[in-house]
């Protein structure tokens, strides 16, 4: 059965007038199971319409009250947790466990959003100047949220990006589309945070514990199929550390894709055929540019679901810097191995990549860690941790070509992203002074 998908603006959920469609596929046999008419250009203008007129009401609203909306907005997320995580894992193809890992995340981000309060605090000094005091707050933006869902295409976009009711635009996508977005919406004077591609190494010192890193490794390069822009696409073995590989190669080739309700199987399809055929283009680069492919999954299929996006866990050693699998972001399940003679090579090795977004590092000892947490040019780092996604209290922090911006998403750095700072300089006279007519006799402000 295929869903019609709908567009909310202002309030309501309405049918897309759009001809052009979008259609959303099963990515284990590329059925379609949604369409969506791409929003028309008065559509997009009538949602930031009515994104307008509700700011000026939405943030006269008191934030304790803006609080509880999304207490229940939290408490719902909890109610229908697997009901979302079912619809995210047939859409994406993701195993019913790690999409459910990405629902509690988005339940996470809005427990955080409770208790934005203390995030939207000013700073006070008394008596700058004689019976002057001057304070500060914190005030929305703008227009760049008060739910509106459009679906579309580069005219929607384009759009968002020019017309001058938008504050803030944020984004997460390619490196190309990224830039674009980045560059356009600063053109017209927007606010921009733009997440884009990453190549995320893990470097692993001999002193480290074995089992864990094997274990860590295989999860953090094939989980989601790869398809995650903080999964570890690099491991660099330190020293003795490369004797390890064989025993990784063993535990990569035990992990069997399936369908989105198998228990057993490690993840799912790529999400489209576009993208399968752009990961097995990689791989044979790689086999062509002379890098050793220990593990091939290419060729691998799920019975009665031949026409999915398959590709099996896939892992390269004796890669260089100069290959195709090392210089782009393959967001597949391949995992390319490197080997360096000492962590100072392997710090020179990460620093010199494009992209900063996700590092971590495997050891026993302190001083390594510290080194390289020190000295790294990466803006989220995991000491035997593979996957260093904050947690949203925190910002998320990547570096160089995987950030186009000045603020970050989560924790304090989105909460400036979508706001003002108003800094008043105030003085009273004490001739001003008047006794209230009546006493208030309830703890309310008033």
């Amino acid at each position: 059965m295929t869903t019609q998908v709908k567009h909310y603006i202002d309030g309501e959920f309405i049918q897309g007038t759009g001809t052009s469609q979008i259609i959303v596929t099963n990515p284990a046999n590329n059925s379609p199971i949604a369409v969506i008419n791409a929003a028309t250009s008065e559509e997009v203008h009538a949602a930031i319409a009515s994104a307008k007129v509700a700011f000026k009401t939405w943030k006269e609203v008191p934030v304790s009250e803006r609080a509880r909306v999304m207490l229940r907005y939290q408490h719902l997320l909890k109610e229908h947790h697997d009901e979302l995580a079912t619809i995210l894992a047939k859409e994406t193809g993701k195993t019913f466990e790690d999409a459910k890992g990405d629902v509690w995340r988005g339940i996470e981000v809005a427990e955080h959003a409770c208790n934005v309060a203390s995030l939207l605090m000013g700073e006070t000094v008394e008596n700058v100047a004689r019976s002057i005091d001057t304070y500060s707050y914190t005030q929305p933006l703008g227009v760049c949220g008060v739910l509106q869902l459009v679906h579309g295409d580069k005219t929607a976009v384009d759009i968002l990006l020019a017309d001058p009711a938008i504050k803030a635009i944020s984004f997460v996508g390619s490196v190309a589309v990224g830039q674009y977005i980045y560059k356009t919406g600063t053109d017209n004077l927007k606010r921009v945070q733009a997440f884009a591609g990453a190549k995320n190494h893990c470097v692993i010192m001999p002193d480290a514990n074995k089992q864990q890193v094997i274990n860590n490794l295989v999860g953090a390069s094939v989980g989601a199929a790869g398809q995650r822009c903080m999964a570890i696409s690099v491991a660099v073995f330190v020293g003795a550390a490369k004797e390890w590989i064989p025993e990784l190669k063993e535990a990569l080739a035990k992990v069997r894709p399936g369908l989105w309700d198998d228990k057993e199987a490690g993840y799912g399809p790529v999400i489209s055929p576009a993208a399968k055929a752009r990961v097995l283009k990689l791989i044979a680069q790689g086999k062509a540019e002379g890098a050793e492919c220990l593990l091939d999954g290419s060729d691998f299929t799920v019975e009665g679901y031949e026409s999915g996006n398959w590709i099996g866990p896939t892992m390269f050693d004796k890669v260089t810097t100069e290959m195709s699998i090392y210089k782009e972001e393959i967001f597949g399940p391949v995992l390319c191995c490197m080997e360096s003679d000492s962590l100072e090579a392997a710090i020179e090795l990460v620093n010199a990549s494009p992209y900063g977004n996700g590092t971590s590092i495997f050891t026993a000892s302190g001083a390594a860690a510290r080194k390289y947490q020190h000295e790294i040019e990466v803006g989220q780092v995991g000491i035997n941790v593979p996957i260093p996604v904050p947690l949203p209290f925190f910002s998320f922090t990547g570096w160089k070509g995987s950030f186009y911006g000045d603020q970050h998403a989560y924790g304090k750095q989105a909460v400036r992203f979508y706001t003002e700072t108003k800094t008043i300089t105030s003085r009273w006279f004490e001739s001003d002074i008047a006794v209230a007519s009546t006493p208030n006799m309830s703890i309310n402000l008033r």
